[in-house]
């Protein structure tokens, strides 16, 4: 586990995942879940053994069956967009052929694993836990319920699918996706950023606003194939 700044965490060894967690006064915050059940034991087993704290919250970025296996390790209250909320309650009743994989897998039923999200929102949430102040930002992009997790005293952010380190995959993107509403997103959140803050995508290593950049340029190459 890295330590990004006092009191925030990014794990990046669970299924190339980037995983983060945030110490407060009053508890702990998890950014995203892993995608297996292998995976979401061994996270609680080390969130519970290195800090002895209660979860407080789960943020999830957006719904993909990467970031959402709960199971029972993770009984917090969950924060997400608005149609992150819609799509996994529909997940729970019935689950994408990928996650229906991993389940079959494990022997468990959607009901059981996945996270209901207890808080949404539309546009905008702020946090106050403790001392620390967490912005979340709705970003459409790989989803439509796409957020980022933005730290303003830090100047960290947390972006989630919404800036890949490799280029978009036409086979992954999810029929409603909006390649056009993806590249603004990924101009807001380039020009909100500064020089110094540093991006944290859903895998590889922290970035920085040029990444944002990059990958919206990527976007744009992906549209002109596609007209």
């Amino acid at each position: 586990m890295v330590e990004l700044a006092a009191n925030i965490y990014l794990e990046t060894s669970l299924d190339g995942l980037n995983l983060g967690l945030i110490r407060t006064a009053k508890g702990l915050i998890a950014i995203d879940l892993p995608g297996t059940a292998a995976a979401a034991e061994a996270w609680a087993y080390q969130i519970h053994q290195r800090y002895r704290m209660p979860l407080r919250a789960i943020i999830l970025t957006d719904a993909h069956p990467d970031r959402i296996f709960a199971g029972p390790w993770f009984t917090a209250p969950v924060i997400g967009h608005d149609w992150t909320a819609v799509t996994l309650a529909a997940y729970r009743k019935r689950p994408p052929p990928l996650l229906q994989e991993r389940l079959q897998a494990t022997r468990s039923s959607a009901e059981e694993t996945l996270p209901q999200i207890e808080i949404s929102f539309s546009q905008r949430l702020a946090l106050l836990i403790g001392s620390t102040e967490l912005l979340l930002e709705h970003r459409p992009g790989p989803t439509p319920g796409n957020l980022v997790v933005r730290l303003p005293a830090e100047g960290i952010l947390f972006a989630g699918d919404l800036v890949q380190a490799a280029g978009p995959d036409p086979a992954r993107l999810l029929p409603e996706v909006d390649v056009g509403q993806w590249q603004h997103s990924l101009i807001q959140l380039a020009d909100s950023l500064q020089p110094a803050d540093r991006l944290i995508t859903s895998r590889g290593a922290p970035a920085d606003q040029t990444a944002a950049v990059a990958f919206a340029h990527d976007l744009a190459q992906l549209g002109q194939m596609d007209s």
